[in-house]
């Protein structure tokens, strides 16, 4: 009996606008509710050098107005229409979203539309939202030891890609973003053909891609956004151990990160075993690093592994763990270098790994059980440069995983020798 943890996912309707701009629509007849959403292939790893946080910034800007809804009118109004909004800004992605009832779906199609080629900026506006970034990034950063330790561990990770920038942007850097800076990112790279346009709920592919063209078929598709050409890691022939310490850290703690590739990149076929693999390690009770250093060693208070495979360019596997009393992360970290060398020299069984695998598949298609959250799932790979097909076979290419992938690519990427290693310690006061 075939396992539906493992049946291919349906592919959404995917069509595309005389203007170039991609058009994926799942159909969920469960409500009559949309998900809305315009995903833009760019992010904070397409900013120019000196201007880091440009792309979080605009997306704040993007909610200021336009003609049509002036002095941050577009928030409200979709309220008024009984939705929610939000948008969110990763290293290659910009995301704008709604969710609304299925009535007036095209009435928030023609918003968005509108703010993608009519925002206008105040300067008075943009000094304001400014200032709310640089709080946002004391708030979540810089008063948090953790946070801080995350940020300069990638940055020391990405030597040349400007994956290691922070997302939030550095603080000088933000102070000198400009009305300017914003403008000239905006008409750089919002364009109808460098975006995928996402809907999910009670309505048709075809329904939805006429909806499309009498709103975001309107803009003229004669700007075309740059290619995306960006700084290439190089290989790491080298360790390198990172130390910190702030008298406001509780626990110790160190993260070890390896390179991996992404889904949509070079190398992308190995992304379901180091799912899988992660899965096999840690995050829960049942991982091998939890069961041997928490419960039977005790030597460390939580401990766990993840895969992160969801970038155009590099993905990252990453293994952390904070020690038990006594015990300092330098000592763990050793012990747990150690375990994973003897994990890549002996073959898992295969009982084992096929609850692995049911229990990741399982889990995964669960958080997709809502409106939109799978259609936000398709969206994130097309806008990376995956293809519906791929996202759909995701569960199918997890049951495939053997016991033998497991080893075989935790002996190709998890190699101490190319690792890049945080140490976070408490800093005691004199």
């Amino acid at each position: 009996m075939a396992d539906g943890r493992f049946s291919p996912l349906p592919e959404p309707f995917m069509g595309r606008l005389s203007n170039g701009m991609d058009v994926l629509v799942v159909p969920d007849r469960r409500a009559p509710v949309a998900y809305h959403g315009v995903y833009y292939r760019v992010g904070a790893a397409d900013e120019d050098a000196g201007k880091t946080g440009l792309a979080h910034f605009l997306e704040h800007l993007m909610f200021k107005g336009t003609e049509q809804f002036p002095e941050a009118q577009f928030s409200p109004r979709v309220a008024k229409l009984g939705g929610k909004d939000n948008a969110f800004t990763s290293a290659d992605i910009t995301a704008y979203y709604q969710r609304v009832p299925i009535s007036v779906l095209e009435e928030v199609m023609a918003m968005e539309a509108d703010r993608m080629t009519n925002l206008r900026l105040d300067e008075d506006d943009v000094v304001a939202e400014r200032d709310v970034v640089l709080e946002e990034r004391s708030t979540r950063i810089d008063n948090s030891p953790a946070a801080q330790f995350r940020e300069e561990l990638n940055a020391v990770f990405y030597r040349n890609h400007p994956y290691g920038r922070p997302l939030a942007g550095w603080r000088k850097e933000i102070e000198g973003l400009s009305r300017e800076d914003a403008l000239a990112f905006y008409k750089r790279f919002y364009h109808p053909s460098n975006a995928v346009l996402v809907v999910a709920g009670d309505i048709s592919g075809q329904e939805v891609l006429a909806m499309a063209e009498r709103t975001y078929g309107k803009i003229l598709g004669d700007n075309p956004p740059p290619a995306h050409v960006r700084p290439q890691e190089p290989p790491i022939r080298a360790t390198r151990i990172l130390e910190m310490s702030d008298p406001r850290v509780g626990n110790p703690q160190f993260s070890t990160y390896f390179m991996a590739p992404s889904y949509v990149g070079e190398g992308g076929e190995d992304g379901p075993a180091l799912d899988v693999l992660a899965r096999r390690l840690g995050n829960d009770p049942s991982g091998l690093l939890y069961r041997h250093f928490v419960r039977d060693q005790k030597k460390a208070l939580s401990i766990g592994a993840a895969y992160y495979g969801g970038a155009r360019d590099h993905g990252v596997f990453i293994i952390y763990g904070i020690p038990a009393e006594g015990v300092s992360p330098e000592e763990l970290h050793g012990q747990v270098m150690a375990f994973l060398s003897e994990f890549g020299a002996k073959t898992p069984s295969q009982d084992r790994v096929e609850v692995d695998k049911k229990a990741l598949a399982g889990a995964t298609l669960l958080a997709l059980d809502s409106v939109g959250a799978l259609a936000q799932s398709y969206a994130r790979t097309v806008t990376l440069g995956g293809s519906v097909s791929q996202a759909a076979a995701w569960p199918q290419a997890i049951g495939a995983v053997t016991p033998e992938d497991l080893v075989q690519v935790a002996n190709k990427y998890l190699d101490p020798k190319t690792s890049v290693t945080g140490f976070l310690t408490k800093e005691e006061r004199p």
